[in-house]
C-alpha cells in the first residue's frame, strides 16, 4: 500500500513512461514488448519501465521533452533517483516510502 502522496505522483510517472515507451520503442508490436516492474525491499521503491527499442540519451532530450521534465519534477518531488540508460533502452526511478 503506497499513501496518495506516493501513488498519485508514481502513477503520472508511470503514465508518461509507458506513453513514450509506446511511441518511441516499439517499432513492431507483435515483435517488441515493454515491461514495467516494480520492487519494493526495506521501504525502498524502484520502478522500471524497459522497452525494445533504441533509447536515448536523457541530457540530449530533457530540454526538448516536456514529459520527460515532469518525470523528473515529480522524481523530486518523491525524492527519487531517476535515471535512463540506452542499452537497454530502460527508465528507473528509485525513491523511499519514509521522508529521509
Amino acid at each position: 500500500m503506497l499513501s496518495n502522496d506516493i501513488a498519485m505522483p508514481l502513477a503520472l510517472i508511470l503514465n508518461e513512461l509507458l506513453t513514450n515507451a509506446a511511441k518511441h520503442g516499439i517499432e513492431d508490436p507483435d515483435r517488441n514488448g515493454i515491461r514495467v516492474t516494480l520492487n519494493e525491499r526495506d521501504g525502498e521503491y524502484e520502478l522500471e519501465v524497459e522497452d525494445d527499442g533504441p533509447g536515448f540519451e536523457l541530457s540530449a532530450v530533457q530540454q526538448n521533452s516536456s514529459g520527460l521534465r515532469l518525470v523528473q519534477g515529480l522524481a523530486r518531488q518523491l525524492r527519487g533517483e531517476f535515471e535512463v540508460t540506452r542499452a537497454p533502452s530502460r527508465a528507473r526511478l528509485r525513491f523511499a516510502t519514509t521522508s529521509s
